[in-house]
């Protein structure tokens, strides 16, 4: 799309800024891993709840940068128990998602929200973000070699699955349609209600 997604402008915003400024809302502290020598989005520079870090191998998976972040967080917040991850080009995933989540959790479980995709298929997607409990942190920094995705390293583990009503935690942004798309969703969740 011609510069860094995390930076393509979304309804006046840099499109990271969306999914960090919500996850902000309702954390203690945001780890935003980026690319090698990719400066810190100047959206970001200013939150001091925002920790930016740089992922040098990302060619080794998502769960590299997970990894990294994860880290930095276990560090940050040393009486954390739990860590929510997800992506920076979700920007439309709902506070009340994590809330949903976070009131969910079971001791040692991931926590997963699933979204009904009303279409013929009437299938239920997962999305982000997804709620790890420190065991599985743990675990994955102890096996950061071994698991090269979310998926390898969530299938070790239990898991408690929370249907929301948020299309948000599988809108990514990964063409140009897609910028249009969330820039039409958030105008309508910034609309007044009745």
């Amino acid at each position: 799309m011609g510069r860094p997604k995390a930076d393509l402008p979304v309804a006046g915003k840099p499109l990271v800024q969306w999914a960090v400024e919500t996850a902000c809302s309702v954390t203690e502290h945001v780890v935003v891993v980026l690319g090698p020598d990719r400066p810190v989005p100047e959206a970001l520079s200013g939150n001091a709840l925002v920790t930016c870090l740089s992922n040098p191998e990302p060619q080794r998976g998502l769960a590299s940068s997970v990894a990294i972040g994860v880290e930095h967080g276990l560090r940050a917040v040393a009486h954390g128990t739990w860590i929510f991850v997800t992506l920076g080009d979700l920007p439309l995933i709902l506070r009340r998602t994590y809330r949903l989540l976070w009131n969910a959790r079971v001791p040692g479980h991931v926590v997963f929200p699933r979204y009904r995709d009303a279409t013929p298929a009437d299938r239920f997607d997962r999305g982000h973000p997804v709620l790890l409990p420190r065991e599985a942190a743990e675990h994955l920094l102890a096996q950061r070699d071994a698991i090269s995705t979310m998926r390898q390293l969530t299938q070790q583990f239990p898991e408690v699955v929370v249907d929301v009503a948020d299309p948000g935690i599988r809108a990514d942004v990964d063409r140009p349609q897609d910028i249009a798309d969330a820039v039409a969703r958030l105008n309508a969740l910034q609309a007044p209600s009745d």
